[in-house]
């Protein structure tokens, strides 16, 4: 039983399309931290999810106050759009 399920292991980790080396370098970083290998995947790729997150909220939170400034900096009735908001200059303090 053990055998069948270090193989289906193994073969979800390839359906990952991890490499040879990666599989490896996982497998014993498993064996250190005293998990098992789908625990060590699942972790990362909740942190990776989590990360992916906070990337992107910050990054709208900058491009609103990107369009804040602008509406008070810039004529209101000119046409602006997202690349000419983001290429604006910003002042730095």
């Amino acid at each position: 039983m053990a055998k069948v399920t270090k193989q289906i292991q193994q073969l979800f980790l390839r359906l990952l399309n991890f490499t040879p080396e990666l599989l490896n370098k996982t497998q014993k970083e498993a064996e250190l931290q005293h998990t098992s290998v789908d625990a060590l995947v699942r972790d990362a790729v909740e942190k990776h999810l989590k990360d992916l997150s906070a990337a992107r909220e910050k990054e709208e939170k900058e491009y609103l106050a990107l369009v804040l400034k602008l509406h008070f900096e810039e004529d209101r009735t000119e046409f602006l759009t997202e690349g000419t908001i983001r290429s604006w200059p910003q002042k730095k303090p």
